[in-house]
């Protein structure tokens, strides 16, 4: 069966969104991408957690692309492109929620509108996956994904961004949490003595 990828995608918004992804200086680039979608985004402050601010990996992939690409990947040819941008949570509804919550209008940080699929038969291998936009955005879309890397550092960024969080869930961030809480206080009681109070 004739798969979308191989068909025509809508290049255009997966661009531009993977553009604005993509930018060194984001905030600028949400605020006109608010104006040209006619949605009002309120003050200029958006909360805009990525991976890449914790390690710049410099061949980093797109999480819009990454998306689009393995949702295109695995519909049939015949999708239509407005229901293709709907469930890869592209759809001014979506957007709009987004804004509302104070988060950037991208692909990466909307809800994809997709079923599960049968996860022995939807299988998305990357085989040099290196920071793991591709097997990211594939468990984001509920398939099995097989990924790895021959870079120790990809590997270990690979683990920590795919495999851990899809088999422990929010167990996992409970428990990062509490133990930098604790590792912040033990910094506090060990290093206030060498520097001033608001330090």
């Amino acid at each position: 069966m004739k798969k979308l990828i191989e068909d025509v995608l809508p290049v255009d918004v997966i661009s531009r969104d993977a553009a604005i992804e993509m930018s060194f200086k984001p905030i600028p680039s949400y605020l006109a991408r608010c104006r040209e979608l006619g949605l009002k985004a309120a003050g200029r402050k958006f909360y805009d957690p990525k991976i890449r601010s914790l390690l710049p990996w410099l061949a980093r992939r797109s999480r819009s692309a990454a998306r689009a690409l393995n949702l295109a990947a695995i519909l049939p040819a015949d999708t239509p492109a407005e229901r293709f941008l709907r469930m890869l949570g592209f759809s001014h509804e979506q957007l709009r929620e987004l804004v509302a919550a104070g988060y950037p209008l991208l692909i990466s940080y909307a809800q994809p509108e997709v079923e599960r699929f049968d996860k022995d038969e939807v299988v998305i291998i990357d085989p040099m996956a290196g920071g793991g936009s591709i097997p990211l955005e594939a468990a984001v879309l509920g398939t099995r994904t097989i990924a790895c890397d021959y870079n120790p550092v990809a590997f270990l960024i690979l683990r920590a961004t795919v495999e851990w969080p899809t088999r422990f869930g929010l167990e996992l961030y409970h428990r990062v949490r509490d133990e930098a809480k604790q590792l912040i206080e033990f910094a506090k009681e060990e290093l206030a003595r060498f520097y001033g109070k608001n330090d």
